[in-house]
């Protein structure tokens, strides 16, 4: 993985980071991504402290949508196909909740700036 400042100038490659997906985190000290292993996880900006989230949601992460809280607290992902959205809470071992999704598959995640 690597970074690129917005004036397409400064590009960092962060060492032995290796996926994609990326979804920086509000205060962006951290990326979320999903592995080669195709699992969710997260690293401090600088590429150090990488943490593995939950185990796997039916082994396709690969095309999951990543979405954190507000208050970065919480990453929400709907793993393709999605018949609902799942939740990590970052704070409390990384407790994984999902709200099921009647029907149609939700093909996206994204949170209102009040949460």
């Amino acid at each position: 993985m690597c970074l690129i400042d917005p004036d397409a100038t400064g590009k960092r490659v962060l060492a032995g980071i290796t996926g994609g997906l990326p979804a920086w985190s509000p205060d962006s000290k951290w990326i979320a991504y999903v592995d080669l292993e195709l699992r969710i996880a997260v690293v401090h900006a600088d590429g150090s402290g990488v943490h593995q989230l939950p185990p796997h949601i039916d082994d396709k992460n690969q095309d999951c949508n990543l979405a954190w809280s507000p208050d970065g607290k919480q990453i929400a992902f709907t793993p393709e196909p999605a018949k609902g959205i799942y939740f990590v809470d970052l704070d409390s071992t990384h407790h994984l909740t999902a709200l099921k999704a009647a029907g149609d598959d939700i093909c996206g995640v994204s949170w209102a700036a009040t949460g």
